[in-house]
Order: structure tokens, then C-alpha cells, then sequence
């Protein structure tokens, strides 16, 4: 057990709280009304295409990213429930009842017009299997801003799942959304996420008081930024 918790602490590399997503009570009025999502299945070759102005897919070398379904919940709730994963979330992202929350609220995002959320399922392409969620969302942002979250199950970290992954939705949020600003939160306390975070070129600001639940923990939250200019900087 002592060497399950060492293995948490090195490798845990979630970054923005999942429950932060059902904050905005405009939100939580969606997620009661949230209509299922018509399975869609094309390719696009790592350029994003829309059916009926919403559902898309982003194909990287190993991975997709595709839009939550009904059938997601169970996946995304065992990723969520993993003890290492759960480590830095608030306790409830561990429960059914909460991955049920998110992936309808996700689906309803997908169906908004104009769509402002962008909040994806990575899949493993060879296998089809979840494994993780990623996003950048602009909704209640300031024009040009957005805001970026990801984690993948504790099974794929160290693997670059999660690296692909963010590069792929941030290259999309940049290149065709046109976003100025990214923005995320971590726990300051996880020296994994700020390793991933600065790979991807993020600036860390100031450790803060965080949501009640990292207080309680005597942690504290990071905000970081990533913009435009340094994303095709380093990409160049």
C-alpha cells in the first residue's frame, strides 16, 4: 500500500478539477435537461469536422478525441474512483452519480449553439477504450480566453497519453478557435502536474487559497496560463 501511495504522489497528473465544471448553476439547469447525444463515428486526420454544427472528432497518432456518450459513464466513473486519481479531486468526482453529472452535462455542452465547450473523451484508437477527458472551455471566459482541463486514468500515466492529448485540444483551442489565453488550475501540493503543465508551456502564478475541499487538506491551488505566442513558439 505504502508503495501504491509513493507510485500516486510521482505520477498523478491531473490538471483542473473535474467538479469545478458543475459549479455554474447555469450548468447544473443543463445537466437536468441534457439530451442524449447521437453516436457519430467519421475520421478527420487531426482537423476537426462538425455535423450539424457540434459533434467532432480529433485523431492523433495514438489516440482520439470524441464527444461523450450515454455509455461513457461507467468508464469515465472507474477512471474518477481510482484512489490515485481521486487523490487530488474532491472526494464526490469519485462517485457514479457524479460521472453520470458530467457526461450529461458534456453531451449537452456538445449540443449548444454556438458551441462554446469543448470537453472530449480520449480513446485509445487501437482499442477503442476511454481512458481519460480533456477540454477547453469558453463559456463565462472573456473574449479570446479559455479555460483547459485534463486527466487520464492512473494506468496510462508516464505513457505520453496525456501529453498527445493536450496538445492536440490546445492546438485546436488556439489554431481554430482562435484563443488568445489558456488558463487551468492544479493543487499546488502535485509537483506532476506543474512537470506537465511547463512541458506544455504553461506559466504557474501564485499558489492560493483554494476550494473548500483542498483548504481542508491544508493544500492550496496554482492557476497557470498558456498563450498563443508561446504555443507557437514552441511549436516552431
Amino acid at each position: 500500500a505504502e508503495g501504491q501511495k509513493r507510485k500516486c504522489r510521482a505520477q498523478d497528473c491531473g490538471f483542473g478539477n473535474p467538479e469545478t465544471l458543475c459549479e455554474r448553476g447555469k450548468d447544473r439547469a443543463l445537466l437536468r435537461s441534457a439530451k442524449a447525444l447521437q453516436e457519430v463515428r467519421w475520421q478527420t486526420d487531426g482537423e476537426p469536422r462538425s455535423r450539424n454544427g457540434s459533434a467532432m472528432e480529433l485523431t492523433g497518432r495514438r489516440i482520439l478525441l470524441r464527444e461523450f456518450r450515454q455509455s461513457d459513464v461507467s468508464a469515465l466513473a472507474a477512471i474518477h474512483s481510482d484512489p490515485c486519481v481521486l487523490r487530488y479531486y474532491a472526494p464526490e468526482v469519485g462517485t457514479l452519480v457524479h460521472a453520470r453529472m458530467l457526461v450529461e452535462m458534456f453531451i449537452q455542452w456538445a449540443n449548444e449553439h454556438p458551441r462554446q465547450n469543448f470537453q472530449l473523451a480520449i480513446v485509445v484508437r487501437e482499442t477503442e477504450v476511454l481512458v481519460g477527458s480533456c477540454g477547453i472551455r469558453r463559456k463565462a471566459c472573456a473574449p479570446g480566453k479559455a479555460e483547459f482541463g485534463i486527466g487520464i486514468g492512473s494506468v496510462w500515466w508516464g505513457k505520453g497519453i496525456a501529453h498527445e492529448a493536450a496538445r492536440i485540444i490546445l492546438g485546436f483551442g488556439f489554431s481554430e478557435l482562435g484563443v488568445d489565453q489558456v488558463s487551468g488550475v492544479s493543487v499546488y501540493e502535485n509537483e506532476a502536474v506543474s512537470k506537465f503543465a511547463r512541458r506544455l508551456g504553461f506559466t504557474p502564478g501564485s499558489a492560493r487559497p483554494g476550494e473548500a475541499w483542498v483548504r481542508a487538506r491544508n493544500w492550496s491551488a496554482l492557476d497557470w496560463v498558456l498563450t498563443c505566442e508561446t504555443w507557437k513558439e514552441l511549436a516552431g
